[in-house]
């Protein structure tokens, strides 16, 4: 099968499933969409995890979108291009499915990002 034919189609499923930067369906979609790759993918769940959770000095809880796309574009400069619905994806993504501790941030973040 053709490899746009299977971005269209997990396109076309995600949009089936109400995909929205709220409820993400897949973070290797949204990677895929903005030109990342599945290293991309395995650095930010490891980054991610290395750098703002365990690190004590971070206060996650503080950090604004742009704090995370610098962070992201750290680990991939695909990200410097990327808008504040595609950080707050991922960011969502990462809380529902693999770092419970974004999981306030994420949710702060969004509801910030809907009232204005």
């Amino acid at each position: 099968m053709d490899n746009e034919l299977i971005k269209l189609a997990l396109s076309e499923i995600a949009e089936s499933l109400d995909d929205s930067y709220e409820k993400p369906v897949s973070l290797a979609l949204i990677l895929g969409q903005i030109g990342a790759n599945s290293r991309t993918f395995k650095d930010i769940l490891i980054q991610t995890r290395v750098k703002l959770i365990n690190e004590p000095s971070v206060d996650i809880q503080n950090m604004s979108i742009d704090d995370f796309r610098s962070f992201f574009k750290y680990i991939d400069t695909h990200f410097e291009r990327v808008n504040n619905e595609t950080i707050l994806a991922v960011l969502n993504y990462l809380a529902k499915s693999y770092i419970e501790e974004l999981t306030d941030v994420s949710k702060k973040l969004t509801t910030e990002f809907k009232n204005n």
